[in-house]
């Protein structure tokens, strides 16, 4: 008999605990679907634009195939409260909507629990190694023990010498998997600067002049490399990862015919207060080949960016600054700038668009005015279709509000709303949600919650025709 009182005893409190949780999951606005420690699905997209900006769309996806990112290895870091960190290495899927996946057999990182704050960092390594040495671009410290180090040396310079056209950064969270879902988006920022020279044109002293093909410029007191830690990455773009620079004296081989790049650590034109021209970080020498008195020659002429714009007076992290320049002979070195957005040649047949996605509160009404329209006209930007499964997918990133909708909301035949566990709020009276399955099997709306109750799928129904008034005829007759 205390048998069967003790499997009443472990009963009422199975039943205890099942409503303690579901209390705190109202509380909290919708009931997470996934069990805890279920692998993190990463996102990456990288920030082009040279305004700071949290809107989505200023991003392009990391696709693998045409952006230069399909054989980098990302290092994505995941600190859980108060343990220890963990560091894993991933690799574009391919084509795959920004999906980042382990590379090799590596473990992927998870959710600890449904509402523990995981913390991520995340950066790429590009670089030039020669004969097994790192000569360019990111040089991390020896590894120490059993994960990788997040601290190194970047080294600055060309996009040949150095690779730093893919150097990325981010740092997303804390974050837990109660108000985030499975999905952490990485939103990638360069934390260099980058100098493109669109023209060089020489001036003689009898006022004729010619295009400057190639030349060398010296920045004499531009940083050559800084120490960096990753972990110090706080604000967008990530520049405050730098935490020691002291050589200088960076030289640019530039040529028209095939050009070069230069990547620098972000910098103040004028630097301190005072300071003399030829020693602040703007201040640069060219040594141009140039045609005099009908012989070619290399003359030698000193400027400054300091003044080269009347609104620019440095270069940030994620910037992209171009310069136009007239060598004078005894007159000196004119110069204008301007700063543009970050362009990278192998990056502009990527869609320039986010993950396809509900992420606010305008996108959830721009889908709703969709589905309510006739015909039915929603977005692409709302759309992530996989041409391969031949599926048009439809995901919530944040809880939705359509209190304003009234009548039946219909998700059609050929799309799937995949809620991934936020919250749609309806008002009650007379407004329903629908799937159309059509021939399939398959529901048509998934993993979401409605007014704080998981939905139930209900099979759209057609309208039945109205009744006839008492007198009118049915049929011919």
């Amino acid at each position: 008999m205390k048998q069967f009182h003790d499997i009443k005893l472990y009963a009422a409190t199975l039943l205890t605990l099942a409503t303690m949780g579901a209390c705190t999951d109202e509380e909290q606005g919708h009931t997470p679907l996934a069990p805890a420690e279920e692998n993190i699905m990463f996102l990456g997209s990288v920030k082009e634009t040279k305004e700071i900006s949290t809107r989505s769309d200023n991003y392009i996806i990391i696709n693998g195939q045409n952006d230069g990112y399909g054989e980098m290895d990302f290092y994505i870091y995941q600190k859980i409260d108060e343990q220890d960190p963990t560091i894993r290495i991933y690799q574009p899927s391919g084509g795959e909507q920004g999906r980042l996946e382990t590379k090799e057999e590596q473990e992927p990182l998870k959710w600890e629990s449904t509402t523990a704050s995981h913390l991520f960092y995340a950066w790429t390594q590009p670089n030039v190694d020669t004969d097994g040495e790192v000569t360019g671009g990111v040089k991390m410290d020896n590894q120490t023990g059993e994960t990788y180090p997040t601290t190194g040396t970047v080294i600055f310079g060309t996009e040949e010498k150095t690779k730093l056209e893919h150097f990325i950064v981010t740092k997303q969270g804390p974050l837990t998997y109660d108000e985030n879902n499975q999905y952490v988006g990485l939103h990638f920022y360069h934390p260099v600067g980058k100098i493109v020279i669109d023209n060089i044109r020489h001036f003689r002293a009898d006022g004729s002049s010619e295009p400057v093909t190639k030349c060398t410029l010296t920045f004499p007191n531009l940083y050559t490399s800084a120490k960096f830690v990753v972990t110090n990455a706080a604000t967008p773009p990530y520049s405050d990862i730098y935490t020691e620079a002291t050589e200088t004296g960076i030289e640019w081989n530039w040529r028209e015919d095939g050009q070069t790049n230069l990547y620098v650590k972000p910098f103040t034109f004028a630097g301190e207060e005072e300071t003399p021209y030829y020693e602040q970080p703007g201040y640069f020498i060219v040594n141009a080949e140039v045609t005099i008195g009908g012989a070619s020659t290399t003359r030698s002429y000193t400027g400054t960016l300091v003044g080269s714009s009347p609104t620019i007076t440095e270069l940030k992290g994620n910037q992209e600054l171009h310069i136009s320049m007239q060598i004078t002979d005894g007159g000196g070195t004119g110069i204008g700038s301007r700063i543009v957005d970050w362009e990278d040649d192998k990056e502009k047949t990527v869609p320039q668009h986010r993950v396809p996605g509900i992420y606010t509160q305008e996108d959830a009404e721009a889908l709703l005015n969709a589905l309510q329209s006739d015909p039915v006209n929603i977005p692409d930007y709302l759309v992530d279709i996989d041409e391969d499964n031949n599926t048009k997918t439809i995901r919530f990133f944040t809880h939705v509000d359509w209190r304003g909708a009234t009548g039946a909301i219909t998700i059609p035949e050929g799309y799937v709303l995949d809620g991934q566990g936020y919250n749609l709020t309806l008002l009650q009276d007379g407004v329903n949600l629908y799937g159309d399955k059509g021939e399939g099997e398959e529901e048509n709306i998934k993993n979401l919650y409605v007014n704080g109750d998981e939905y139930k799928f209900k099979e759209k129904v057609e309208e039945p025709e109205p009744e006839p008034e008492p007198g009118e005829s049915v049929g011919n007759e």
